[in-house]
């Protein structure tokens, strides 16, 4: 009985763990036409659109043959705790020389990391933190080292993934292989992750497209 009784809990346990740890977002952008549940246009009208499998984010020139930044806002369904989480996702750009900003951010907008996708004249991916939570300027990216061995392709279809730690740290993942270790999250956020920002900065000739094909979120609930 004893035996029975200690698999029992055993097995409890660990479904309770395997809950814990679940998937919490699985987005695969395959119904075309509105943004999914959580995902918002800010500061363009028109620019970004589910198509072809993509979340698709367009530098375009408006009605005045201006183009600005689009930027993708999606919130997470519940709050994320940044102990035993990842947040994975895949992308592509219409260009080599493209810039993309992704910040992952609590509610009231403190910044844990920050990436630079394409990087510009640079054609790799960046990393960046800021002690106080504050979006990183361009020399934090600088000052780290390339994510990518080779030059970005563009068309081609890169997967990076975050793997936050229990130790207030970020391990990044590129293709399944591990770019990074142990990157120090500010020390001074207590909050969970609540959102992920992509801002289309820039594109060769100012034009371009990038596209998310997958968003997902791994790890446990949190509240605030």
């Amino acid at each position: 009985m004893k035996y029975l009784i200690n698999i029992l809990i055993t097995t409890l346990l660990s479904i309770n763990f395997v809950s814990a740890q679940s998937e919490l977002v699985n987005e695969s952008f395959d119904k075309a036409g509105k943004l999914p549940k959580g995902w918002k246009e800010v500061s363009t009208k028109g620019n970004i659109k589910v198509d072809g499998g993509f979340l698709k984010i367009e530098r375009k020139k408006n009605s005045e043959g201006k183009i600005k930044s689009p930027i993708a806002v999606y919130t997470l369904p519940v709050n994320v705790s940044t102990t035993k989480s990842e947040v994975e996702f895949s992308f592509k750009a219409s260009k080599a020389f493209f810039n993309t900003r992704v910040d992952f951010q609590t509610a009231n907008n403190k910044n844990f990391i920050s990436l630079k996708l394409g990087a510009q004249g640079k054609y790799t991916i960046l990393y960046a933190t800021n002690n106080e939570g504050k979006e990183p300027k361009s020399k934090a990216f600088e000052a780290n080292e390339k994510l990518l061995k080779d030059k970005i392709v563009k068309n081609k279809i890169y997967t990076v993934k975050l793997e936050f730690t229990k130790k207030k740290k970020v391990n990044i993942y590129v293709d399944g292989e591990l770019a990074v270790k142990n990157v120090a999250l500010p020390s001074s956020l207590t909050a969970p992750l609540s959102k992920v920002k992509f801002k289309f900065y820039d594109a060769y000739k100012g034009t371009g497209i990038f596209a998310i094909d997958e968003f997902v979120v791994r790890g446990k609930q949190e509240s605030l």
